[in-house]
């Protein structure tokens, strides 16, 4: 487990910043610190983590802090391509060990006109992503935050 940096995650709540507060997806949640702070700006958050450990601290830190969010624990690829209605945001830090490339091809995959919102992929720095296709009307916009980025798809 290797949790989001506090710049990075800085970083992330200034982009959206001006965006209407709606539904939150953390995929790859760990022990929540990006969903729970969706949460605590006002977001509907939903945290999504295989871990049976960060789960456990997940609940925890969400009660700890007095903070309602929506804890499923299963296969967040799974999860997304089962969703009955698009997320606002759809934030995702898969394990840096994964197959970044493929992950992000899977998300991309969700990204269509009857799913608006936004995709923020984090990542390595030294990883180049795809850029998604040009049918789908959208660019891809990465931002570097030292060794770890984030990819952003409107």
């Amino acid at each position: 487990m290797r949790p989001s940096p506090s710049r990075l995650r800085k970083a992330l709540f200034d982009i959206l910043a001006f965006e209407s507060r709606g539904m939150f997806l953390d995929l790859y949640s760990g022990t929540g610190a990006v969903g729970l702070e969706a949460a605590s700006r006002g977001w509907n958050s939903t945290c999504v983590e295989s871990n049976p450990t960060a789960m456990r601290a997940l609940k925890s830190n969400a009660k700890r802090l007095s903070l309602e969010v929506s804890v499923i624990q299963g296969d967040a690829l799974a999860f997304t391509r089962e969703l009955a209605h698009p997320f606002d945001v759809t934030f995702a830090d898969p394990p840096y060990d994964s197959d970044l490339q493929a992950i992000f091809a899977t998300l991309l995959e969700q990204v269509s006109e009857d799913r608006p919102g936004i995709l923020i992929f984090q990542h390595p720095s030294s990883l180049v992503l795809p850029n998604p296709s040009p049918t789908l009307g959208r660019g891809a916009e990465t931002r570097r935050y030292g060794s770890n980025s984030l990819t952003l798809v409107r």
